[in-house]
């Protein structure tokens, strides 16, 4: 059975005072076969707009980009009027969609992804989840309130990420990023991301230009940690934000050398995570070499 995102569109999808209009939005398929899963948007610039999408000088084609509730990737010019981006995981129900010339402003209507909710998780995500709900919460009395609503998500379709995701804002807002706060076993928070494979709260760390190359107590950085936990949406997100894949884990008795995160993956079993992470190395413009196949079409009246 395959699990599609649904597209919708708001009722102020025909306003016409946008920059570029949206045609069409296709949606891939995320069960089935090995290619990462896109967003495809047909459209154009309108032609009060067009010297929007063109540098009047040397005729290329300004950056656009699709922004995905918190997350903001780059897309990739398909022919004249079509772009792609890569689809990554993201909080489970409805996140606004639209295309961007500057990350920030929509430059076209907003649609919005409805997004699955998962329906079990392993005792590792139960664990990991809670390890970062106590970084999140700041004393005691708010960590038992946090650890609480989390364990009311375990056997539901769950929501813990949304939680999560407030408690991550506000831990933000606080100012608690200015101290490097780590757990009994060195994880920081974003470290901690990473591992559950939050690409969303990669998206967010990114607006709040966090080091996505720092490391934990351990040595190991974010990406590290997405390669170890199999995180193929988180790992992209670290690397679309500018996380290197080069660096290494400290050496080891095993790992004279260190590890790269491609060599966590593959130790691991993670086979096409590993595969995917090494051609990162070697040719980073491999990142948004996608697929659109599988899509869900939905055509959007302009």
């Amino acid at each position: 059975i395959e699990s599609l995102i649904p597209v919708y569109e708001y009722v102020n999808h025909h306003q016409q005072n946008t920059p570029f209009g949206i045609t069409e939005v296709c949606c891939c398929n995320l069960r089935r076969g090995t290619k990462d899963p896109v967003v495809l948007v047909t459209g154009s610039f309108r032609k009060s707009y067009s010297d929007f999408g063109t540098d009047p000088i040397s005729g290329k084609k300004h950056p656009i980009y699709f922004v995905i509730g918190d997350l903001v990737v780059p897309a990739e010019p398909v022919n004249e009027y079509q772009y792609q981006g890569p689809l990554l995981p993201n909080l489970p129900g409805g996140v606004d969609f639209f295309v961007s010339l500057n990350r920030i402003a929509p430059s076209s209507q907003v649609m919005k992804l409805k997004f699955p909710s998962k329906t079990s998780k392993s005792n590792s995500e139960l664990k990991l989840e809670r390890k970062l709900g106590k970084l999140l919460a700041t004393n005691e009395k708010d960590q038992r309130v946090l650890i609480k609503k989390l364990k009311k998500c375990d056997n539901l379709e769950t929501h813990s990420e949304i939680i999560l995701r407030e408690y991550l804002k506000e831990w933000i807002f606080e100012g608690c990023r200015e101290v490097i706060a780590t757990n009994r076993e060195g994880h920081a928070v974003i470290h901690l991301c990473a591992s559950l494979g939050y690409a969303w709260a990669i998206g967010i760390f990114k607006q709040f230009a966090f080091s996505f190359d720092g490391k934990d107590e351990n040595g190991w950085t974010p990406l590290h940690w997405a390669a170890y936990y199999g995180r193929r949406g988180a790992a992209t997100a670290l690397l679309i934000g500018g996380a290197n894949p080069t660096l290494v884990t400290p050496p080891t008795l095993d790992y004279l050398s260190g590890r790269t995160a491609a060599d966590i993956a593959s130790t691991r079993g993670h086979a096409d995570l590993a595969a995917y992470l090494a051609e990162a190395v070697k040719n980073p413009d491999k990142i948004l070499t996608l697929s659109a196949h599988h899509a869900k079409r939905v055509i959007v009246e302009g």
